[in-house]
């Protein structure tokens, strides 16, 4: 079984139309926009906000509920490397970088994953291109 499919890839690898197979097959998706790209060869989509302050809010709670089930007092936290006010300011919902992140998941004992699951539920909005056009013009349509 093995041999066969090495055989197969080997010969797939080794003819011309390679890439095009995958293409067809839906292997290789669309590249996103680096927003250095003309704007021609850009995806035609809408941009999408992404409401980071409900994430990080949302974030801190789930922080704090950790921290009470663990019987620890924003003090406490110190002792892992948090100063008194940085913590306050995690759980009140202030950005905080990766390694933040997985410095508390280590103190916790929490994967990454746990930690985050369902906190960006809601948080993204594609923009509705009326608006978009409504704030170019300042609220005005230019249909006369």
């Amino acid at each position: 079984m093995r041999a066969d499919f090495r055989t197969a890839s080997q010969s797939l690898l080794q003819s011309n139309d390679f890439a095009s197979h995958f293409l067809q097959i839906g292997v290789f998706a669309q590249p996103k926009s680096c927003g250095i790209c003309p704007k021609e060869r850009r995806p035609n989509r809408l941009p999408t906000l992404v409401n980071q302050r409900l994430f990080f809010v949302r974030l801190g709670k789930r922080i704090r509920g950790l921290r009470i089930k663990r019987s620890h007092s924003q003090e406490d936290m110190i002792s892992y490397g948090f100063s008194a006010r940085h913590w306050q300011q995690i759980e009140t919902g202030r950005p905080i970088t990766v390694s933040t992140l997985l410095r508390i998941c280590a103190v916790f004992d929490v994967s990454l994953e746990h930690l985050v699951r369902g906190l960006d539920n809601g948080i993204y909005n594609v923009r509705d291109s009326n608006l978009i056009t409504q704030r170019r013009t300042g609220g005005h349509s230019n249909q006369i």
